[in-house]
């Protein structure tokens, strides 16, 4: 993926295929930005995305990670398709959104934990996960993803992230 003006999006991929996970992909690969990900509708199905009552948003990662688990990509280094970022589109607006849609951030991030991934990912997700947990609200969908005991200790850098939240949104 590039911007309009020929500029690829993220770096780190000079392999020209590669057959991986989206995980291995990011973390041992060391692949960043977007990409433009194509799943056979078979396993779309199979690893659907989780609806959450009262909730507009899941973030796409969490399916990719769950398919991670299961299946390999074959990616190549190839513009495949030029894109725009809005001002006030998605990726500007996210940390809204995903405060807006709690639950469906927190299973990310709780599961998100649980993946082969550096520790240092496993610590910004754990506070993700109580940076988003503190959006809950009364009508939030019981019981609510749990995060792992292991990274409870991570709360109190969650709810600094979620104070900062509060104060910019």
């Amino acid at each position: 993926m590039a911007h309009r003006n020929g500029t690829i999006i993220g770096k780190g991929y000079d392999i020209d295929i590669l057959d991986v996970n989206t995980l291995d992909l990011r973390y041992k690969y060391g692949v960043t930005g977007d990409l433009c990900e194509v799943f056979r509708t078979d396993v779309l199905r199979e690893f659907p995305f989780p609806e959450v009552k009262g909730e507009h948003f899941c973030p796409e990662a969490l399916v990719w990670d769950r398919i991670a688990k299961k299946y390999i990509l074959r990616v190549f280094r190839k513009v495949v398709y030029l894109r725009d970022y809005l001002d006030d589109g998605l990726t500007a607006r996210i940390v809204r959104i995903r405060m807006e849609s709690p639950t469906a951030s927190m299973i990310h991030y709780a599961e998100f934990c649980e993946c082969d991934v550096p520790l240092k990912e496993k610590v910004k997700a754990g506070a993700n996960y109580w940076r988003f947990r503190l959006c809950s609200r009364e009508d939030t969908p019981k019981p609510r993803p749990r995060l792992s005991p292991l990274w409870w200790w991570t709360f109190p850098i969650g709810w600094v992230m979620h104070l900062k939240d509060k104060k910019n949104v």
